[in-house]
């Protein structure tokens, strides 16, 4: 797991995504941005959090999504918003070790390009990526 200040700098420098990753879940994938995160920060865990709740009616109705991780004690409260501070889905996180005191993470319904051509999917991104 990279400091605070490596993670923090990582994600400064994240301001658009050559490659998309395709998350397991089908219709979700995630930017360059976010993959770094997730190696920095141990916390790929993080993106199957946000992935598992895209299939819920209630939150995948949102073309976007704001996702804000918020740590205390090494506890962590996971809360989705539609950009409007209106809380949609709120998960609580009994243990973590996520270094942060918080992150924002976005999603948008969006497409990308693939060798086999235009995909459309849920993408999650680091708020300047966006």
């Amino acid at each position: 797991m990279k400091t605070v200040e490596e993670i923090e700098r990582n994600m400064a420098m994240s301001t658009g995504t050559q490659n998309y990753y395709k998350h397991w879940l089908p219709g979700v994938c995630y930017t360059d941005g976010v993959h770094q995160l997730a190696n920095d920060a141990d916390c790929f865990w993080l993106i199957d959090a946000i992935a598992s709740h895209l299939g819920n009616n209630k939150v995948r109705c949102h073309a976007f999504q704001s996702w804000k991780l918020t740590v205390k004690n090494n506890k962590a409260t996971l809360r989705m918003t539609d950009g409007n501070d209106n809380v949609i889905k709120t998960q609580r996180i009994s243990f973590t070790d996520f270094p942060l005191d918080e992150v924002t993470l976005f999603v948008e319904w969006g497409s990308y390009m693939t060798t086999n051509g235009e995909k459309r999917a849920f993408i999650i991104m680091i708020p300047s990526e966006r």
